[in-house]
């Protein structure tokens, strides 16, 4: 800034003069500006929550094998494709790069102008359906993931062996037990006491 302003006045520039031959250019010096916000970014930080890639990933799966049942009634299943793509990002459908950043409206045919049909702005594949977890448990009849659940089974026995465990503990004798914490407020009571210090006695002879 100080050579800027050095170069400057050394041609004949003084301050509050603007630039230029005529002096009509810009006076103040050009500063950068912090950004503060996040207008024109593009992030939108709920979109982390929405993609639930494992239920895109499972219809996938799902979707490979078909069930065929023959005329004597057994059910054979068929692979169709052997693999699926295993992502946490969304899936995105490929598109055409020719005009990557533009929305084609209408197409230009000589001297007519033919309006182009509306693509669906969302290429986002949304196989979830934007159904909450609240709404899938409520759904699916309050039952769970695993299969204790089915017969009224909340996985409680390892909260009931630890508390057996701490009780056994606690019967032993040898065993101190730790006095509860002190609250904030009485820690910072006995901090603004002061301490007594112990007088050495000294002995004279």
């Amino acid at each position: 800034m100080d050579f800027a302003r050095n170069q400057l006045e050394k041609y004949g520039w003084r301050e509050g003069e603007g630039l230029g031959k005529k002096k009509d250019g810009q006076a103040a010096p050009i500063k950068t500006k912090l950004k503060l916000n996040s207008h024109g970014i593009g992030y939108n930080p709920g979109v982390e929550y929405s993609n639930n890639w494992w239920e895109r990933v499972f219809n996938e799966a799902a979707s490979n094998i078909k069930s065929v049942k023959d005329q004597d009634g057994s059910v054979t299943q068929v692979e169709t494709n052997g693999e699926v793509e295993i992502t946490t990002e969304k899936k995105r459908k490929g598109k055409d790069l020719t005009y990557n950043h533009f929305k084609k409206k209408s197409c230009l045919n000589g001297t007519k102008t033919e309006e182009l049909p509306e693509s669906d702005s969302s290429s986002e594949d949304d196989t979830a359906g934007g159904v909450s977890d609240d709404r899938l448990f409520e759904i699916c009849g309050g039952r769970t993931g695993h299969k204790g659940s089915r017969h009224g089974l909340n996985l409680s026995g390892k909260l009931a062996r630890l508390e057996q465990q701490e009780k056994q503990l606690v019967c032993k004798p040898g065993i101190q037990r730790l006095p509860p914490p002190q609250s904030s407020e009485e820690s910072k009571v006995d901090s603004d006491k002061p301490k007594k210090r112990k007088k050495k006695s000294s002995q004279t002879n």
